[in-house]
């Protein structure tokens, strides 16, 4: 790798640790460059705008996740599957929930890299062909669909993720540790599954 393609990856490397750590609007641009270790000017020669430093750090975000989810077997049981990318987006969302859903949805001019919208699209498929399956085996319920059932997913976690302090308030529930999260993935992946498997007929 040359020394203006290591430059270029110190850059985005740095962009991506401050924009998930802090947000868009606390990182500023001096920041990455001196995190990265150049100066602004050398920062601005490959990056116009803070916007496009956030899209690509979008991109290693989108990519990084794609990696986690190309992991789960398609041959594996249909329940195992649905639950390992339950489990994926449930850690994801936790890890990185701000950086990837409030800060686009408040700066109109983050573009969303083309990696991020096929990715979403890989996701419904390989949940489809999981959710298909598991219908021709009796597991799940013949309405299934993916595309409710991913956009179910993204709102179940996008509430936990959201409402910690919310829910530790006005129930005395902890949503802090790390036995608790793991106590409520567990509890939002039997959730979401249920809405989807068959139950035997009554009598």
């Amino acid at each position: 790798m040359n020394s203006k393609a290591q430059t270029h990856d110190r850059i985005v490397k740095a962009a991506h640790e401050l924009f998930t750590k802090i947000g868009f609007d606390a990182t500023k641009t001096e920041m990455i460059a001196e995190r990265a270790g150049v100066s602004r000017q050398t920062l601005y020669e490959y990056y116009k705008t803070k916007e496009d430093l956030y899209s690509a750090s979008l991109k290693i975000e989108a990519e990084n996740f794609d990696r986690i989810i190309n992991q789960i077997d398609p041959r594996a049981h249909p329940a195992v599957i649905i639950t390992s990318i339950i489990h994926a987006m449930f850690d994801e969302f936790l890890a990185t929930a701000k950086f990837t859903i409030l800060d686009v949805k408040l700066h109109e001019r983050i573009n969303l890299p083309k990696v991020v919208v096929e990715m979403g699209a890989d996701h419904q498929y390989q949940i489809q062909n999981a959710l298909r399956r598991g219908i021709e085996a009796g597991i799940f319920r013949h309405d299934a669909d993916a595309s409710i059932f991913q956009a179910t997913i993204i709102m179940v976690l996008t509430g936990f993720t959201f409402s910690n302090e919310v829910v530790d308030s006005l129930t005395g529930i902890d949503c802090s540790t790390e036995a608790a999260v793991a106590a409520w993935k567990d509890r939002l992946t039997d959730l979401l599954l249920r809405s989807i498997t068959r139950t035997s007929e009554p009598g």
